[in-house]
């Protein structure tokens, strides 16, 4: 005679992915980089040890890594530290109040260098002067060296896919609206960039054939204003060094969205 059991009780469900609740999720499902909100002072402290509680009107000498990756973006130059700027309503966005203005992550190397995801937010306020403005990946040893960079820059009245030392597409920001951008690089397959614009594939042409720019001893620079809407100033981004797919984009636009005032 077969002897037979059946146990009864609850399955166990299959294995998945985290549910994406907030941007650390994302790297629990791989990749190095970091995700940064200034649109909360909460976020930032005036020295760049993470002290001293900042609000609209200090100098931001730290922001925090909200990937808990921990690449804190920092500045310990008095001198040199950004502005934390209102959009009203307590939201804040940071400022570049001279040329050498700027935050830098600690240095990392990446999982796989010129492969990526880098979605950013800025926003404007009138009143303020024209400048540059950088978000991406620079050599560790270069900084804000744009020939050693990838990422979103601003030049007069125009953002720039920057990619080492040239301009892979641009658009020009007439007005004071908010914007999302997202750039993925992919270096394993020659000249593949993506770009899209407030959720939307790219609308301003096809971007410049070249093979992605590595970067491989990497910080992350945040020099604002990223895109020049008068006085633009950085509000949030993303960098993670693996291509998300559609579903973590969306998600990720989202999050940076809501943080720059943009309605996807």
């Amino acid at each position: 005679m077969i002897g037979m059991s059946i146990a009864l009780g609850a399955s166990t469900p299959a294995s998945g992915p985290v549910p994406l609740v907030t941007m650390a999720d994302l790297f629990t499902r791989g990749g190095r980089g970091a995700y940064y909100d200034a649109s909360d002072p909460d976020n930032m402290a005036q020295l760049s040890d993470g002290t001293t509680a900042a609000e609209i009107g200090d100098p931001a000498g730290y922001l925090a890594d909200l990937s808990e990756q921990n690449l804190h973006a920092t500045q310990s130059v008095a001198g040199d530290r950004l502005a934390i700027a209102g959009a009203g309503g307590g939201v804040s966005y940071l400022s570049n109040g001279g040329t050498a203005d700027h935050l830098l992550s600690g240095a990392f190397a990446p999982t796989t260098a010129g492969v990526f995801t880098l979605i950013a937010g800025v926003r404007g306020a009138a009143g303020g002067a024209a400048g540059q403005g950088m978000f991406g990946l620079s050599d560790s040893t270069a900084k804000t060296d744009n020939t050693k960079f990838v990422g979103l820059r601003s030049s007069g009245n125009s953002w720039q896919m920057w990619d080492g030392g040239s301009v892979r597409n641009s658009g020009v920001s007439s007005d004071l609206s908010p914007i999302v951008i997202t750039i993925i690089g992919d270096a394993t397959n020659t000249n593949n960039y993506v770009l899209r614009i407030n959720g939307s594939p790219n609308t301003n042409g096809a971007i410049t054939s070249r093979a992605p720019f590595t970067v491989a001893n990497s910080v992350i620079t945040i020099l604002p204003p990223i895109a020049n809407l008068d006085d633009v100033g950085f509000a949030a981004g993303l960098f993670i060094d693996r291509i998300l797919d559609a579903e973590e984009i969306a998600f990720a636009e989202g999050i940076v969205a809501s943080a720059t005032g943009v309605s996807l």
